[in-house]
């Protein structure tokens, strides 16, 4: 029996993790089940939206979605592959995790539960395993060459962010 291998559509990384991007995921995928978080599992909605772009993956580390009324942590693209955001220069998106958070945070605030699950489930333990310091959290729009991106929306705070980091600190 004759297997083909075909390529991957992954581009391997190859520098080490220094930097954690912010994103949500109604910048990319254009399907309405991504654009709005309810209480309803919406991830399909993400993946559909990979077979209709054709990409390898999900172009995100990890995806958080909110399912009957608690927020889970997907998983989504392992670290040996870098997620491509054409917008980002090279030197950051080449040593990045990307997280994209469901839903579209331009006109929905964001649920404190959803910073805790942010923090304690995806930055605090990043950040301790690769030692990527809070200054080097940015999101998306912080870094784009596109100054008319709002992501990760502008009802997402930094600054509440970095505070349930402080608050769930692994030590």
């Amino acid at each position: 029996m004759d297997v083909k291998i075909k390529p991957s559509l992954l581009t391997i990384r190859r520098n080490k993790l220094r930097y954690i991007i912010l994103h949500h995921t109604s910048e990319i995928y254009k399907d309405s089940k991504s654009k709005i978080n309810n209480n309803k599992y919406q991830m399909k909605g993400i993946y559909d939206g990979t077979l209709e772009l054709k990409h390898g993956d999900v172009n995100y580390n990890f995806v958080i979605d909110k399912i009957d009324g608690e927020f889970s942590v997907f998983t989504c693209r392992p670290f040996t592959f870098l997620c491509d955001f054409d917008d980002i220069p090279d030197q950051y998106n080449r040593s990045a995790v990307h997280i994209g958070l469901m839903g579209n945070y331009d006109f929905k605030i964001s649920e404190k539960r959803c910073y805790e699950i942010l923090a304690y489930r995806i930055l605090n333990p990043i950040s301790k395993m690769f030692k990527i310091p809070e200054t080097n959290i940015f999101f998306h729009r912080e870094l784009s060459d596109n100054k008319d991106l709002t992501c990760p929306g502008l009802f997402v705070d930094k600054t509440v962010i970095i505070s349930m980091m402080r608050k769930y600190l692994i030590k």
